[in-house]
C-alpha cells in the first residue's frame, strides 16, 4: 500500500526584510509578538499547510511553545488581524488563520508533491496554475464504485444532516438565528471592539480595557449574560466621559480655591 502524501511541509522561507504591516505589528508587540507570529507560521505550514483553525488548544500550544501569557497571545493574534497579516473575512467566517502570502508559499512549495488537498471556500489565490491539487469539498460519493444505490443514498443523507447541523451551530454561535425566540450572544473579537471605539472617537487603549474587562468576566453583566455588546460599549464610553468631566471639574474648582487663597 502506498504511503499517504504528507499535507504539510518541512520548512518555509522567511523574508530577510518584513513588509511594512509586519514591521508595524512587531513594533506594537515586540519580541513576544514576533515569537507568536513565527510559531503560528510553523504550525500552519507543518500541518494543513495553508491555514490553521483558531481554538483554545492552539492558544495552549503557543503558550507551551514560547512561554507567553495566553491573554498576550490573544492580543498578538488580534493585532495580526487588524494589520491584515491574516485574512479578517475568513477568520470571521470560519475561525481560521491564513493569508494570500501563506497560501502562495505553501502551494508553490507543494508543486513537487504527488497531491495536495485544499478547500475551495478557504482560497484567497488563483489555484488553476497548480495541477496536483485535490478539492476536499467535492462529494466523495462521485467516485464510489462498489456501493449500492441504497448505501449511496444513506451516505448522502448523513452528509447532508451533518452539514445542516454544522451550519445551524455556526449560525447560532454568530447569533444569526434564534433559540426559543431569543438570540444567543456572540462575544466580539478585540478587533471588532477596536473598530467600534475608533469610530466613536475613542482610543484603542479604551477599547482594549473594555474587551479585557468583559472577557475576564465571561461577558457577564452582573449575574446575566451580555445581550448587545455595542450597547454596553456605548455605556462604557459614556461613563468614562462623565468620569473624565467630573475629574476635570474637580481640578478646575481646586485651582479656583488656590487662587482665592492667594488673593488672585
Amino acid at each position: 500500500m502506498a504511503r499517504p502524501t504528507k499535507q504539510g511541509i518541512e520548512y518555509f522561507p522567511i523574508d530577510c526584510q518584513f513588509d511594512e504591516k509586519t514591521q508595524m505589528y512587531i513594533i506594537e508587540n515586540g519580541a513576544p509578538g514576533l515569537a507568536v507570529l513565527v510559531s503560528l507560521w510553523q504550525m500552519i505550514y507543518s500541518n494543513d499547510g495553508y491555514y490553521i483553525t483558531y481554538s483554545d488548544d492552539i492558544l495552549l500550544l503557543l503558550k507551551h511553545r514560547i512561554n507567553v501569557d495566553i491573554n498576550d497571545i490573544k492580543v498578538c493574534i488580534n493585532s495580526c488581524l487588524c494589520r491584515q497579516i491574516f485574512d479578517n473575512n475568513l477568520f470571521d467566517q470560519y475561525k481560521i488563520l491564513t493569508s494570500k502570502a501563506i497560501q502562495k508559499r505553501y502551494f508553490e512549495a507543494s508543486k513537487r508533491k504527488k497531491e495536495a488537498k485544499y478547500s475551495a471556500e478557504y482560497m484567497l489565490i488563483d489555484i488553476n496554475a497548480y495541477k496536483n491539487l485535490i478539492n476536499v469539498d467535492i462529494n466523495p460519493v462521485n467516485v464510489t464504485k462498489n456501493a449500492t444505490k441504497e448505501e449511496v443514498k444513506e451516505e448522502v443523507k448523513e452528509e447532508v444532516k451533518e452539514e445542516v447541523k454544522e451550519e445551524v451551530k455556526e449560525n447560532i454561535s454568530r447569533g444569526e438565528i434564534s433559540i426559543n425566540g431569543k438570540n444567543r450572544f456572540s462575544p466580539p473579537s478585540i478587533a471588532e471592539v477596536r473598530m467600534f471605539f475608533l469610530a466613536k472617537g475613542e482610543s484603542e487603549k479604551s477599547a482594549d480595557n473594555f474587551w479585557f474587562f468583559y472577557d475576564s468576566k465571561n461577558w457577564m453583566v452582573g449575574k446575566n449574560k451580555m445581550k448587545k455588546w455595542r450597547s454596553s460599549a456605548s455605556g462604557w464610553i459614556s461613563r468614562n466621559k462623565q468620569s473624565s468631566e467630573k475629574t476635570a471639574l474637580a481640578i478646575s474648582e481646586e485651582s479656583d480655591w488656590h487662587k482665592e487663597d492667594l488673593g488672585l
